[in-house]
């Protein structure tokens, strides 16, 4: 993962050759929540251009952002490895907000250190999720100085004013473009502080006046203050991207006001009636019975909770068999087909495996070459417009798991071996079939090569707490005065326990002996 400055971009972008014709992407069709319909995705030169909103690092992800993170994770893996697009990916960091400002006040901690350290838990939640790193990482906080420079613009275009709090507005009333959010009202009953300051109570906060020394803030032509959430996005993707955007994503609530308000910014910014071609959104992740997944509504699961559960790989297949659009329910229940499914595919292939480098010869293979040949021609077809119209994942697993059928119904026992048969056991249809399912597999960001998935869901807590539980025994039972043990035989004893914590030392996790009690933490 990279993070740059604005000029680090400058050269990156600078590097980035478009050396393509224009062309409709493989006539792909993508469902723009701008025009609530499916237009066909037209690039210039097969690079796209996509800002992704990122997370408020104040407290832990939960699985609501972790089914849209993962969602668009599949989408920008079959862009990049099935369509051949050159995707260029920013997320954005919030690392300023009243959110952490009440939690950084609560703890007694510089705000930073509780963006820091949720940033951090995040990315690596993506890690754990399998998720590609994003190309360029952006935080609030480092891009200060643009920030401000985005609103003099606005104000120098008579579309924001400055109030004598200090604070900044967008004019919505002086500037104004048909939106997807036009039916979306804000509550006129709504009485808030800033609202008595206001023009109109539709304008929306460009830069936040500080309201108390402890609060952080940094210098502005109007006072001391932070900026509002909507312009941060709008800034830092225009530093990357200018006003050329193909892709704007992140889940259905940041319809509006967020990407409303970052729309209307750009258009009056860059005086232009559309900006970004498609608005990509996720729908919700709800309980059984429930509602949106909210930490405002202490209804969450922690990223790491299901992962202590299911594997990466069942998460991503319980994601892949709706539609990204929709609405998700999860639970126990919900997860069986995923397991399921992920449990058939892995044994298919190493079924595929053992059967062509014969380490089983109690089967044999009886479907025509021709026959195997045309399903698989059939099914890459069907998956192909699958994949082109709004990458519709969960038609395309529905037919590769006809054609997993398909091959099991084809492999038979044979207990008394023909010797003819080992001149022609279709090996090569067989593997041909295993490459193809593997290969769209992979390409969605399903693992299955063992090594890697034994290390994806490898559980360190549990390892590193087992670890420490035996030494906790051995050293307990060296500083057991009730034991009759020599000095040399418990000192001995005691070395090895201070030689194994050092080289956990050394593998970053750190680890304290308290009396007869052992704590320890991941390095970060």
């Amino acid at each position: 993962m990279l993070t740059r400055s604005k000029l680090d971009i400058k050269i990156v972008w600078k590097h980035v050759k478009k050396s393509y014709s224009t062309q409709k992407s493989n006539q792909i069709s993508v469902f723009n929540s701008l025009s609530k319909a499916k237009e066909p995705l037209i690039l210039k030169n097969n690079v796209l251009y996509w800002y992704s909103c990122g997370p408020t690092v104040y407290n832990s992800a939960h699985l609501g952002h972790a089914s849209s993170y993962v969602n668009f994770d599949i989408i920008k893996r079959i862009l990049t490895n099935y369509f051949q697009i050159n995707v260029v990916n920013l997320m954005n960091i919030t690392d300023i907000d009243d959110k952490i400002i009440i939690r950084s006040l609560k703890e007694k901690k510089n705000f930073l250190n509780i963006s820091q350290f949720y940033e951090r838990e995040f990315l690596d939640d993506l890690r754990l999720l399998n998720c590609l790193k994003p190309d360029i990482v952006l935080r609030v906080t480092e891009h200060i100085p643009e920030i401000l420079n985005f609103i003099k613009k606005l104000i120098d275009l008579k579309t924001a004013y400055a109030t004598e709090s200090g604070s900044v507005y967008f004019d919505t009333q002086n500037f104004h473009i048909k939106s997807f959010f036009e039916q979306v009202q804000p509550d006129s009953e709504t009485d808030s502080k800033d609202n008595q300051e206001k023009r109109h109570p539709y304008d929306f906060a460009l830069w936040k006046a500080r309201k108390e020394d402890s609060e952080p803030s940094w210098p502005s032509p109007w006072g001391h203050g932070r900026p509002g959430w909507h312009i941060e996005c709008s800034t830092l993707a225009n530093i990357a991207f200018g006003r050329e955007l193909d892709f704007h994503s992140g889940g259905k609530d940041l319809l509006f006001p967020h990407h409303h308000n970052e729309m209307v910014q750009c258009c009056a910014f860059h005086d232009m009636n559309k900006w970004s071609s498609f608005w990509l959104h996720t729908g919700h992740l709800h309980l059984k019975n429930d509602v949106k997944m909210s930490k405002s509504l202490s209804n969450t699961i922690l990223i790491r909770e299901m992962l202590s559960k299911y594997t990466s790989n069942h998460f991503r297949m319980f994601c892949l068999l709706s539609p990204y659009r929709n609405d998700k329910e999860y639970s126990d229940e919900k997860m069986i087909k995923p397991v399921n499914l992920v449990n058939s595919f892995s044994s298919f292939l190493n079924l595929c495996d053992n059967f062509a480098n014969k380490k089983i010869t109690t089967l044999q293979f009886i479907a025509d070459e021709n026959e195997v040949f045309q399903k698989l021609e059939e099914t890459r077809k069907k998956i192909h417009v699958f994949l082109s119209n709004d990458f519709d994942t969960c038609s395309m697993i529905e037919e590769l798991s006809s054609l997993v059928n398909f091959m099991n119904k084809n492999f038979q026992s044979c207990e008394q071996k023909d010797q003819n048969y080992d001149l022609n056991r279709h090996y090569g249809c067989v593997i041909s079939v295993h490459n193809f399912i593997k290969w769209l597999l992979e390409i969605v960001g399903l693992v299955f090569d063992e090594e890697k998935n034994l290390k994806s869901n490898l559980k360190v807590d549990d390892i590193v707490s087992k670890s420490l539980k035996f030494r906790k025994l051995v050293r307990n039972f060296a500083l057991d005065k009730d034991r009759k043990l020599s000095k040399e035989t418990k000192m001995e004893l005691l070395k090895y326990c201070d030689d194994f914590r050092e080289d956990l030392n050394d593998s970053n996790i750190e680890f304290k002996d308290h009396k007869t009690e052992t704590i320890w933490k991941i390095k970060h």
